[in-house]
């Protein structure tokens, strides 16, 4: 099976041993800041962005961690006709009532459980555990070790930092970025940033 990655740095590496584990024997890399001379992933290096069009036949997965980026290549795939798959590590653990939108990544050992609907092109990071009827909307990163109760919905374009946990029914709003290690026990509405060492402290974006 053929797959092509774009995005060939760490988080573009996770996905390409993700591909191999599910038996992709054929990878090729698109990256615009990588020269082919420092290339040493396991695949091919297929050059910049601009060669994606003349691989019509590969399934793509994008490979950046930045939610904005991974959206406008997504995007422009869509634009273009091609295949956008989903990947999901063997060692995860996933619902058969889960639904999960295209060119999502869910990585080893998280855990998703019964109705919930993740939309397309997130990432499900390592160990994260989604609990019962979420909702986590498109271009989201859910970091590693990241605990969710049922019932939580998260927002476009959001950012649930690492560790972080979620108490049940709780809804983040759009392009909200939680810092690592917090505990959200209340509702954040769009457009801020939200930490806690003791309490919870929230900061308007401009």
């Amino acid at each position: 099976m053929k797959i092509g990655i774009i995005g060939a740095g760490g988080h573009g590496a996770v996905i390409g041993d993700i591909a191999i584990s599910l038996g992709y024997s054929d990878i090729y890399y698109f990256d615009d800041y990588l020269l082919k001379k420092n290339f040493n992933l396991q695949g091919k290096f297929a050059g910049k962005l601009k060669n994606i069009n003349q691989y019509q036949d590969l399934n793509f997965i994008v490979g950046y961690g930045d939610n904005y980026k991974r959206a406008e290549i997504i995007n422009h795939l869509e634009s273009n006709n091609l295949n956008i798959i989903t990947l999901v590590h063997p060692n995860a653990s996933v619902s058969m009532r889960a639904k999960i939108g295209k060119g999502t990544v869910v990585m080893r050992n998280a855990s998703i459980n019964n109705n919930v609907k993740i939309s397309k092109g997130c990432i499900i990071n390592t160990g994260a555990n989604i609990d019962h009827d979420c909702i986590i909307n498109k271009f989201s990163h859910i970091c590693p070790g990241v605990n969710m109760a049922g019932n939580v919905k998260i927002g476009k374009y959001a950012f649930i930092g690492i560790g972080s946990n979620i108490i049940q029914k709780i809804i983040i709003g759009h392009q909200v970025i939680v810092g690592a290690g917090s505990i959200i026990t209340q509702n954040i509405k769009s457009n801020v940033t939200v930490y806690n060492k003791k309490e919870l402290v929230i900061n308007e974006k401009n």
